[in-house]
Formats: structure tokens, sequence, C-alpha cells
């Protein structure tokens, strides 16, 4: 079985290609018995503006060569690393603080089964 760092990891690696940054991290967590477990993967592509929003609204697509969605679930194992992988949905446009002055963004529900 797969630790978190390694899963992580791949979505991120998942993601790499895509124009963006991305932060994969832990979601809420069921100890019961559901198999399925969840991460959030937040996606930034800089301050706010009409062509960070067009970047954005590409990403936030269901399907195409630059959706979140379509990028992941493409490969739902992540190269071996889960059993599958699949995104539940997304949180629409989020704006960010950072050192630098605020960013556009979104997170991406994603559960995963080891």
């Amino acid at each position: 079985m797969s630790t978190l760092t390694e899963i992580r990891r791949a979505v991120a690696s998942q993601l790499s290609e895509l124009p963006c940054a991305v932060k994969v991290a832990l979601g809420e967590a069921n100890y019961d018995n559901d198999p399925a477990k969840r991460l959030i993967v937040g996606v930034t592509v800089g301050p706010p503006s009409p062509e960070a929003e067009e970047l954005l609204d590409i990403l936030l697509e269901p399907d195409g060569e630059h959706s979140v969605r379509a990028t992941l679930e493409a490969n739902v194992s992540l190269g071996g690393v889960v059993a599958e992988v699949y995104v539940i949905g997304h949180s629409g446009y989020r704006i960010y603080p950072s050192p630098d002055g605020p960013v556009l963004g979104a997170e991406f529900k994603l559960d995963y089964v080891a």
C-alpha cells in the first residue's frame, strides 16, 4: 500500500504539465469502513485578471487538454500508486492571499481507493 506522501506526489506529478501551480493536501477522513480517502487539490493561476479567469475556466472544465479532472482521470491508478482516483467536484473561483498579493485559484475534491 502506498503512503500518503507517495499518493500526493503522484497526483502532483500527474498535473505537472498543466499551466498552474498545484498543492495537494489531505482532505476530510473517515476512520470507519469507508475505503475511499479524500485529497484536496489546490490550483492557482496568478493574480486576478481576465486572463487568469480564462485559464481557470479551462482548468475547471470536466474535459479537455488542460482540464484538471480529465488529466487526473486519464490514469486512474496514478501509475499504480492507487487502485482508483476520481474527481468529485471543485470549489469554483477562490481568491487566496500570498506574500506578493492575492492569487486566483480553485480547489478540487479528489477521492481515491488505495
